[in-house]
């Protein structure tokens, strides 16, 4: 039988649904064969090197057989037809996993099946192909991370426990949600939820850690906003939510941030509330304080010592001083001016010197006591450190008989008896302080048994965890679970990264030993961050599009190895498997 020249060719059809591209690629078969044809084979090994390097896609294979045949054979030949083209892909590294399979037989037929050339163009497999382009970042990003936000509706007149994917629990107190008039929302509300406790949760989100210039390290971020009719509401002055954040271990430190967001709404910065978190959910509630615990010290009965024969240290023998002698330059007369007049200058002169000789007679009559006083002080010393040997030994002595006094009051009646009534009294206090604990325990487990008996759990109940941060939230919005990470400012230093080619790109620097990641802004061609620890371990990651395609660069760095250079990145067109796979590498 010979074959029309376009038998065992490919036909190409292609139609652009936004961010979707779709082809359909045609092969065909000899009669009641199922092998592909050279022409076939050719036509899908071009289609497997172009599918090489998309980003993204999936193919759905549907296999078809002209009328001749029983129904049930026909479809068992429609499928070894779309194996056999099955087969080819994934030997190509197409995968597999993303390909469906359909079999129609002749149930389908393209043509009328009234001639041979009409049966011919029925035997075929088709090769839908579906891929996707981005046009912008924020597109990729949202391709990524899908649909990410958790919605519930809620009866805004009850009391609402609200449990995210990822473990975050929202406690919403009925009537605390209000409209921007202050009047109250009719019908059911809709409450949304974004969770991002990983780094690439809040890279795919556009959120950091710092607050203003100071760094931060973060132990979950959680969005929730509310809406009736799509109005959105608020919550009532004075009412709060309760929040609870999962946490693998508490860090001491964590408090509340709030959310600061721009006129488009993005997170712009975070505020700190003050606010410190409570590591029990009954911390949140006004519960009465616990009874002061008795102390633990023992006031033992007042022992004074008879402190009548104590030794006394004998006194240190004061060691003369020598005497200074005079200079003559320092004797000056000074007769004043009007006597000065009549005084001639010899005169002057004279008076000088005669001081000056009556202080080196004093001079020389103290240096002689000096001299005897050295003598007799050096007797002196050696008397003193004869009697000081002798006092220290008696101290001693003295010591150790007053604390052999001591001992031996202990063992005493009279102590003994104190003890044991003391002892008493403070088993009473301790057992009264025991009753009142367990009243107080039993009081508060009542009151949080009755606070969630009080709320109608909706949401991923299974995601609870065993440890969370707890806070009292007064606004919707952003709020983050954070601690300050302080560095001094001689050990900080920004980095800097160059802009290639003026293509928008998302630039991102993550920590290897700290929870924290911080966005970069772009100035003068350049993307900055603010300032981070030198000493620093990092990784810097960047995706952009270019030509409707994902490029991704990763750089691990000291920051301190930047210098004043700008780094360059060196950008590769990449699947969204290798982003994915890169992101999660950041966790």
């Amino acid at each position: 039988m010979k074959y029309p020249s376009f038998f065992g060719a490919l036909f190409l059809f292609i139609a652009s649904l936004g961010a979707q591209q779709q082809t359909t690629h045609t092969v065909f078969f000899e009669f009641d064969k199922d092998e592909l044809t050279p022409q076939a084979r050719e036509a899908l090994e071009y289609l497997s090197a172009d599918l090489a390097t998309a980003p993204e896609y999936r193919v759905e294979i549907e296999a078809h057989t002209d009328d001749r045949g029983a129904d049930r054979y026909n479809r068992d030949l429609a499928r070894r037809r779309a194996d056999a083209v099955l087969a080819f892909l994934a030997e190509r590294d197409i995968l597999v996993g993303r390909t469906t399979v359909r079999n129609f037989g002749e149930s389908r037929p393209a043509y009328a099946n009234d001639d041979e050339q009409s049966r011919q163009l029925n035997r075929r497999v088709d090769v839908l192909v579906t891929r996707w382009t981005y046009s912008s970042v924020d597109e990729l990003f949202s391709r990524i991370e899908g649909e990410s936000t958790q919605y519930f509706t809620i009866d805004p007149a009850r009391n609402i426990r609200i449990v995210g994917r990822k473990g975050s629990s929202l406690w919403i107190p009925a009537g605390s949600l209000l409209l921007p008039d202050g009047s109250r929302p009719e019908g059911e509300v809709q409450v949304s939820l974004e969770e991002a406790y990983s780094m690439d949760d809040m890279l795919l989100k556009g959120l950091h850690t710092s607050a203003g210039e100071q760094l931060l390290e973060t132990g979950g971020m959680i969005r929730v906003e509310a809406k009736a009719g799509g109005r959105p509401l608020q919550l009532r002055e004075g009412a709060a939510l309760t929040v609870g954040m999962p946490a693998t271990a508490l860090q001491e430190g964590m408090e509340l941030f709030n959310g600061v967001t721009d006129t488009e709404g993005r997170l712009a910065d975070w505020q700190p509330t003050g606010q410190n978190f409570s590591a029990e959910l009954s911390g949140t509630l006004d519960l009465p304080p616990a009874p002061l615990q008795p102390s633990m010290q023992f006031v033992s009965l007042a022992y004074r010592p008879n402190l009548e024969g104590e030794p006394r240290e004998p006194a240190q023998p004061q060691r003369p001083f020598k005497p200074h002698e005079p200079r003559r330059e320092s004797f000056q007369y000074d007769p004043g001016f009007f006597k000065r007049l009549f005084t001639g200058k010899e005169k002057i002169e004279a008076r000088e010197e005669a001081d000056y000789q009556q202080a080196l007679t004093e001079y020389e009559q103290k240096l002689l006591r000096y001299k005897e006083r050295k003598i007799a002080h050096q007797k002196e010393l050696e008397a003193y450190q004869k009697a000081y040997d002798a006092y220290e030994e008696a101290y001693a002595a003295w010591k150790e008989g007053l604390e052999e006094k001591r001992k031996n009051w202990r063992k005493s009646p009279a102590y003994q008896t104190f003890r044991e009534k003391r002892q008493k009294e403070y088993e009473a206090q301790m057992e009264i302080w025991r009753e009142k604990r367990a009243d107080w325990e039993a009081e508060c487990a009542g009151r949080l048994r009755e606070f969630e008996e009080q709320y109608d759990a909706v949401g991923n109940l299974d995601a609870a965890s065993v440890r969370n941060y707890f806070y009292q939230v007064n606004t919707l919005g952003w709020i983050n679970c954070d601690r300050f990470y302080d560095v001094p400012e001689e050990e900080r230093m920004p980095l800097v990264i160059q802009d290639v080619d003026d293509t928008e790109e998302r630039i991102y620097v993550v920590f290897e030993s700290l929870n924290s990641i911080v966005s970069t802004y772009k100035r003068d061609q350049q993307y900055r961050t603010q300032g981070l620890p030198k000493d620093a371990k990092v990784k810097v990651i960047g995706i952009k599009v270019a030509d409707g395609r994902p490029q991704l660069a990763l750089t691990e760095m000291l920051v301190a190895e930047s210098g004043d250079k700008p780094l360059a990145l060196n950008y590769a067109a990449c699947k969204l498997s290798d982003i994915r796979q890169a992101l999660s590498q950041l966790n």
